[in-house]
This record gives structure tokens, sequence and C-alpha cells, in this order.
């Protein structure tokens, strides 16, 4: 872990100095466009005030080309940190997997394993897919909205984080066991009537099966049709593998400061199964703050893609 903590290191630090370079640069650009504003409307102002419906233009077209210009170049760099530090990173701690930084999970994937509700705005990035111990899994980061359409239009987030699908060697025969955050607790703080509409319209997926698990069972509500079926999948170290799925997600938050409302949701359905992770961005980056202080972030998200490599292995 040392060498690659010096990896993390060394390729931030190239990555800054070039970040702060490429910044350097376009303030003098910026700059250079804000002087010759000024000279402009100096001369228009001073020696020919017929000509302001044309510096109004300059500015309206200066402001266009300034905000084109930090938009290319955050572009630009988030490439290439995407390009040059995460892929082979990713490479070198996962050589079973292969990273896109641009694909993401299929949406038709999404919508099979009904974990959510409708949608009409879907996309994602940073793409995972490959074998763990014969077991075939993909996942990547989503950003799954529904925009409602009038005059007071708003949009709402589905979910936003990691989703994984995982075809497993083993499957559930009978029917389908679905394993959602225990909300109990959140439900009991909204309004009564409110609660009854939730109710009405958000559907348990199935009958609710105690799985004899106290500590599980506070944390996660757990619906089939089949106790028996539940009990033969959800093994205790399938257990203790959600639980290290649970952990690692909050520490991701934490170390982005998200508040996270949700917890993991899982869907077993014949040998398909289905995790989404509510989290943070992955990867973030921001050009135009240091990119030294997302080391914590990343570490956090190695571990969160180690944990899901442990799920793998125990179902």
């Amino acid at each position: 872990m040392n060498s690659i903590d010096s990896v993390i290191d060394k390729s931030l630090e190239l990555l800054e100095a070039q970040r702060k370079k490429s910044t350097g640069i376009l303030k003098k650009n910026l700059l250079k466009i804000l002087a010759a504003l000024v000279l402009i409307g100096y001369y228009i102002f001073g020696f020919n005030q017929n000509l302001i419906p044309l510096f109004m233009f300059c500015i309206f077209g200066a402001i266009g080309f300034s905000i084109y210009l930090m938009v290319k170049k955050s572009n630009s760099f988030t490439k290439e940190y995407k390009d040059a530090f995460i892929t082979p990173l990713m490479k070198n701690i996962f050589p079973e997997l292969s990273y896109d930084a641009k694909q993401y999970i299929d949406e038709q994937l999404f919508k099979k394993s009904k974990l959510y509700s409708s949608f009409n705005r879907y996309s994602g990035d940073d793409y995972f897919s490959g074998s763990i111990n014969g077991t075939p899994i993909n996942f990547s980061e989503l950003l799954v909205q529904y925009r409602s359409s009038g005059k007071n239009s708003n949009t709402r987030t589905i979910f936003k984080g990691v989703f994984a699908t995982i075809t497993a060697n083993r499957s559930v025969t009978t029917t389908a066991i679905t394993i959602k955050p225990n909300n109990t607790e959140a439900m009991a703080k909204v309004p009564s009537f409110l609660r009854k509409i939730i109710e009405k319209f958000i559907k348990d997926p199935g009958p609710k099966v105690e799985t004899g698990d106290t500590h599980f069972d506070n944390k996660f509500f757990t619906f089939s049709e089949s106790k028996n079926e539940v009990d033969s999948f959800l093994s205790n170290d399938l257990k203790e593998a959600i639980y290290m799925l649970l952990e690692t997600s909050d520490i991701v938050n934490i170390a982005s400061n998200l508040k996270a409302y949700e917890t993991l949701s899982i869907k077993v359905e014949g040998n398909n199964i289905y995790v989404a992770i509510p989290t943070a961005d992955i990867f973030p980056v921001n050009y135009f703050s240091t990119i030294l202080t997302t080391k914590p972030k990343i570490e956090a998200y190695i571990n969160l893609i180690k944990s899901v490599e442990g799920f793998v292995s125990k179902v």
C-alpha cells in the first residue's frame, strides 16, 4: 500500500503543477480580454459614443468567450486527470477489472433492477467491468433524475452513486429477494398525512421477512416470498460483506462532506444481483481548486471498490 500511496502523492503533485500552470495562463488571457474591453470602452465613451451598442456587444462576446475558455480548460484537465492518473491507478490496483472513465451501466439494466421509481434523466461515468473469482461484475457511477414538466418544473434526484450488476454462480430459484434500508426512524419523523401518501404510492416489493439476525434487521428490511430462500442466500459471510459495503460507502460520503439519506439497496432475481450504493461523486476533480486535498477521497473510493470485490466473492 505504501507504493500506491507514493504513486498517488507523486501523481497528484505533478497534476497540481500542471493545473497551476494552466490556470495561470488562463488568468493572463482573461486579463488581456479585460484590458482590451477597458481600452475599447475608454475610446468609445471618450470619443465616439455612437459605438456604445457595439461596445455592449463586445462585453457580451467577451463574457461568452471567457466562459468558453474556462469550460474548455476545465474539461481538458478533467480528461488529463482521468486518463493520465485514475486509469493507470485503477489498472494497477484492480488488474482483474477494466476501467473506462466515460462509460456507465446500461439504462436497461438499471430499469431491470426495479429498485427505484420512474425517471427521465440518466447519465454516469467511471465504468468498471470484469470478473472476480469467475463471477462477472459491472459497475459505475450513475446520476438518475426525474424532471417534471410545466411552468413550475423541477428536477428530483432518484439515485446518485455506484450501481453494480453481478451475475452470480448460484441463483434464487423461486422468488426475488430485495434488501432495502430500514427507514423506520426516518418515516417516524414524517408528518402522518404525508406518510400515508408515501405508503399509498410506494409499495413494498413483497412480504417483509425477518432474518432472525437482530443487527441486520435493524439496518435493513428484507422482502421475499420465501424465508427459506432468504436464509439460504444471506450467509453470515455475505452479511459481513454487506456491512463492509455500508461502512465504506459511509466513509466515502464523510470524506466528501456529504450527508447521504439512503444506504445501500440490493435486489436478487435468479442469478442476477443488483447493488445500489448512494455516494458522493467518484474521483471528483475541480480545475479551479487544488487537487492535493483529494487523496482521502481517492483512498475512500479504492476501499469502496475493494468492498464491492469482497461482496462479489461471497455471493
